[in-house]
Formats: C-alpha cells, sequence, structure tokens
C-alpha cells in the first residue's frame, strides 16, 4: 500500500522559517551575462562541458525563432555555437531542449520539431518530427536521427522529443517522445526511444492509453540498476493527476506512484534521484495549489515534504520547475513565482526565487528575483544546476535589461549563485566496468596524485585542469571518488556504480 504524508507544517511564523529575500553575506549572486533577443532568449537549462565552460540553449536566435546553442564560460564570457533552422525547412531541427554531455566530450540533445520527417507534411510551417543531434563543443552539429522519416513512415518510433536523453548501462541514449508510437491517442501517445551513438532508433516501449495518462512522458532518471524511472503526464480526456513510472532494461512497465490530485499534487514535474536511492520531485498543487516538492522511495512510499505558498503573498515562492541535490546532501530549487512582490511580472506576486530543502522537509528562502531595479538581476527563472566549482549556476525566462522580449520584460540572463558549498568532482559516467575509462570533471586538477574509487586506487591521466581520465580498478565496491590534488582532497558528488 502507498502512503501518503501530509505536508509538515514545523514554520510557525514566517520569521523563523524564510531567510531574508536578499543572498546573505555567505551567498553571493552574480548575473553572467543579458540575453538581448538577437543573442537568444529565454535560456533553458545547462549543463558543464569537459573543459569547465557551461552550454546550453535558448529560444530565438534567429529570425526563424528556432532556437541556439551557446556556451558561457564561468566569468560569463558568451559565444553562440550554432543557431538552428540554418537549412532549408528547418531540416537541422527547430526548439532544441537540454543538452546532455556525452562520454565522447560532445552535446546530445533533441529538437522538438523541424527535421526531415514528414508529419502531415513538412514545410515552412516547420510540422516536422523534430531532431535527435550530437554538436561539438565548437558547434559543429550533426543530425543523427529524424523522427517520423521515410525509415519510420507512422511515426512508431515517436514524434516530438521533448527531454533530455540520458545515457543508459548499455551505452545507448534514452529518451521520450511527446507523441508518436502505437497508442490510441490522437497523433499517438508517445514513447520512450533509445538510439545509439551512430544514430539507429529503437522503439524502447510505447506509451498506452488509459487511466494513467495519455499526455506523453516528461524526462527520464537513470537507476543505479539499469532501471529508468519517469512522469507520466495527461493532456486528455478525462485528465489524469500524473504518474512516476518504472522501465526495467528489459521494457517492463510498472507504477511506483499515482498522484491523486489533491494534496500530494498533480502534474509532476523534475523528478530526480537522491544519493539516498530515493526519487525526489515538483508538482504543482498541494494544500496551498501552489506546488510541492515530494519525496517516493522506489516501493512507492510518498512523503511531501514542503507546501509552496505558505507566508503571506507567497514571499516563500510558488510553482517551482528546478530541483537538484546539493553536494551538501540538501536540494535547491527555483520557483516561477513568489518572493519579493513586484508589479513588474504577473500575477503581481513576485518573480521567483531560489530555495533549499534538507532531506527532512526544512525549508530556506535563499533568494527573491527582479531585487535589483527593472529586475536587471533576472525574473521568472527556469534553471537551477551545481558546477564542480561548488556554486550554482541557472537562468530566468526573462529579466535583464528592458529589451524587444515580453513587452519589454527584458530577455532572461544567466546567473551564478554561492552558496558557500566546497568545489567537488563527478564522473561521467557515474557507471562503468572494471577496466572501463571513466572521466572525472572537477576543478583545479592539473597536480593531482591519487585517484580512488570506494578506496581502490587507479591509473589515470591529467587531461586538463578540468578533467581527468581514469579507469574503473579491480576489485573495486560501488562508492565515491577521491582525487587528491595539490590543494587538498576532492570527493564526488555522488556513488560511481560498479557494473558486473
Amino acid at each position: 500500500m502507498k502512503s501518503l504524508s501530509l505536508p509538515s507544517l514545523a514554520c510557525i511564523a514566517a520569521v523563523f522559517c524564510v531567510a531574508s529575500a536578499v543572498a546573505s553575506p555567505a551567498q553571493t549572486y552574480n548575473v553572467l551575462f543579458d540575453f538581448n533577443g538577437g543573442n537568444g532568449r529565454s535560456p533553458a537549462s545547462l549543463t558543464q562541458g569537459n573543459d569547465g565552460n557551461f552550454y546550453g540553449v535558448s529560444a530565438g536566435g534567429n529570425s526563424h525563432d528556432a532556437g541556439a546553442v551557446f556556451e558561457i564560460t564561468p566569468a560569463g564570457g558568451f559565444t553562440q555555437l550554432y543557431r538552428f533552422c540554418a537549412k532549408p525547412n528547418c531540416a537541422d531541427g527547430n526548439g532544441p531542449g537540454s543538452l546532455t554531455l556525452g562520454v565522447n566530450g560532445n552535446f546530445f540533445g533533441v529538437t522538438n520539431g523541424g527535421g526531415t520527417g514528414n508529419v502531415n507534411g513538412c514545410g515552412p510551417t516547420d510540422t516536422c518530427g523534430g531532431t535527435f543531434f550530437e554538436i561539438t563543443p565548437s558547434g559543429q552539429l550533426t543530425t543523427l536521427y529524424d523522427f517520423c522519416s521515410s525509415s519510420d513512415p507512422g511515426c512508431a518510433n515517436g514524434s516530438n522529443p521533448d527531454s533530455a536523453p540520458v545515457l543508459g548501462h548499455d551505452g545507448k541514449y534514452y529518451g521520450t517522445a511527446a507523441a508518436g508510437g502505437t497508442g490510441g491517442c490522437f497523433g499517438g501517445c508517445g514513447t520512450v526511444y533509445n538510439i545509439t551513438t551512430g544514430g539507429t532508433v529503437n522503439t524502447f516501449y510505447t506509451l498506452p492509453s488509459n487511466a494513467l495518462g495519455d499526455g506523453g512522458a516528461d524526462g527520464l532518471v537513470l537507476d543505479t540498476n539499469g532501471d529508468f524511472y519517469g512522469l507520466r503526464l495527461n493532456n486528455g480526456e478525462p485528465p489524469a493527476p500524473g504518474l512516476i513510472f518504472q522501465l526495467t532494461p528489459h521494457a517492463s512497465f510498472s507504477s511506483v506512484y499515482q498522484f491523486q490530485g489533491s494534496l500530494d499534487g498533480t502534474d509532476p514535474s523534475a523528478l530526480i534521484q537522491g544519493t539516498d536511492g530515493n526519487l525526489y520531485g515538483l508538482a504543482n498543487g498541494g494544500v496551498r495549489a501552489r506546488g510541492t516538492f515530494f519525496r517516493v522511495t522506489p516501493g512507492g512510499e510518498f512523503t511531501t515534504l514542503h507546501t509552496f505558498c505558505q507566508q503571506i503573498d507567497c514571499t516563500d515562492g510558488y510553482e517551482p520547475v528546478s530541483v537538484t541535490e546539493g553536494s551538501d546532501g540538501n536540494f535547491y530549487g527555483v520557483t516561477i513565482f513568489g518572493g519579493n512582490r513586484n508589479k513588474v511580472c504577473q500575477p503581481y506576486l513576485g518573480c521567483g526565487t531560489i530555495f533549499k530543502i534538507t532531506p527532512t522537509g526544512e525549508f530556506t528562502l535563499l533568494y527573491s528575483f527582479c531585487s535589483q531595479t527593472n529586475c536587471t538581476d533576472g525574473a521568472d527563472p527556469a534553471s537551477l544546476v551545481q558546477a564542480t566549482d561548488g556554486t550554482f549556476y541557472g537562468t530566468t525566462s526573462t529579466g535583464g535589461p528592458a529589451g524587444q522580449c515580453y513587452l519589454h520584460k527584458g530577455c532572461g540572463v544567466i546567473f551564478s549563485f554561492s552558496a558557500g558549498l566546497a568545489p567537488f568532482v563527478e564522473a561521467n559516467p557515474a557507471f562503468g566496468t572494471a577496466g572501463h575509462a571513466v572521466n572525472i570533471l572537477g576543478n583545479s586538477l592539473t597536480g593531482a596524485t591519487s585517484v580512488t574509487f570506494n578506496g581502490i586506487s587507479t591509473t589515470f591521466t591529467v587531461v586538463s585542469d578540468t578533467l581527468i581520465q581514469a579507469t574503473v580498478p579491480s576489485g573495486a565496491a560501488s562508492g565515491t571518488i577521491a582525487v587528491t590534488t595539490p590543494s587538498g582532497t576532492l570527493s564526488g558528488n555522488g556513488p560511481f556504480q560498479i557494473l558486473p
């Protein structure tokens, strides 16, 4: 039986529960880059590369408004690498999603539209099925697959992919498509697909139309045992509140938790797996109908850890959209609305926040957006990630200097936020067999003298100040990677999984 616990109302008064809306002396907020429409707008999530820089996608970027890929350094140096719709009829794709760093140092991603696949005919209106692409850090783009192409005229493999791909234990990338497949929904109920780095696509699982939802799936999370977890949404009739599901490597589908649409929330989003093995995520609704942060065990035990908008005028934020686990074991994220009241943002209840929540549900407000005059610090945040230097980096959809975007509200910014957390190292991928080469990302790695996997030393090569290539040692068990440098020992931000 799946259990549902009510949110813990631990806060008696706002003064004891919520930190100041402006970053404290131990915390530093900086705008790294302002978009102006011509160089893009509304940037999405950032991904750290092997070189320590960040790579992401934005809307706009050209006359077709098709989106672009960019690079930004931790100091704010910005380069637009690629503009989509560079080919006639957007054959190279339109509407890119978040990027995934590949083992080869390139990035993999999808576009929701464009390509050469035929969905009701391709042309100037761009009704094609989307693409799966690879792009180098220098901006050379290769389309690996066109969804709904001539090799898949019925779109059985899916159409209009909508999430960043996830590398599986078998070396293939897995992702979700919002439409296509063979389900009974209009245009198809969506699929989970896999694709090789050579561009061979297979339908891993076709999402059915049933009471659990028929609106495709949203993102995938890889478990340490090779299973995938994902979110099932519903865009049909009658509406369903949403579902957390599990898919085994053999494509066996099961329900982990089905939302009821009341105190537990509805339309779940931003699912991640914590270092404790549990799943954490965000949902709309809840007690205040302004969003929740929840935990669910692999066995389906559900707990609401925080309900947003507990304070007057939602100064603690509402409508959370992004969350990540920090290297200190706490969870950090952003809300679109709430925080300082500001009439610049609809519906006049704040322009968004950065928050921290402990694994037991203790909430702290870290920053309120639009704290600066004319929202030059950004508004409507969209994402937050932690880099190996310990600092958080993120994006906002609007704000920044007044521009031609969104009724002159600004075109969005890229920002950094320091919560005082120490640097760490991160393995890519976070799994491997003995003798397998693994990339380790970090900072100030030059002069490293030791790399261990759960205490077992191994051979390694320092490629650059931000990258080490190490060999998974024989006899090591799953556990933490540690790198000894002249400045001290850096620990991994999560367990490394030794595969048989």
